[in-house]
């Protein structure tokens, strides 16, 4: 498994895995990523990719949409499940590129 990325990719990419499709998005990590404030650049790119990516609570957008696990009415109306993995660019010293990769549960594959 190649454990390197070159760039980010702010836009909700498929991916596949054996019979389940995945969508995922890979954003800088922040020069000072124990400090909150630091990462809100790096979760608004994040939001954006996902702001009409998210199914209804019901699931049944079939086109590549986000699983929604949230309730009928339930506020706030998403919740979806993620996974986190973190990796850099494969360079050295001032050339390294920390990155993290957020990957998705989705409704069919992402066109």
């Amino acid at each position: 498994m190649n454990k390197t990325v070159a760039a980010e990719v702010t836009t909700l990419t498929k991916a596949v895995i054996g019979t389940k499709n995945y969508g995922y998005v890979v954003v800088e990590v922040p020069e000072d990523a124990k400090k909150n404030l630091s990462w809100v650049t790096s979760a608004g790119k994040i939001d954006t990719a996902l702001n009409t990516k998210i199914d209804d609570y019901q699931n049944k957008d079939t086109n590549g949409k986000v699983k929604n696990y949230a309730a009928q009415g339930a506020d706030p109306a998403s919740k979806v499940k993620f996974g986190v993995k973190f990796v850099d660019n494969g360079k050295k010293d001032d050339q390294k590129v920390n990155y993290v990769i957020v990957v998705f549960e989705t409704n069919g594959a992402i066109s």
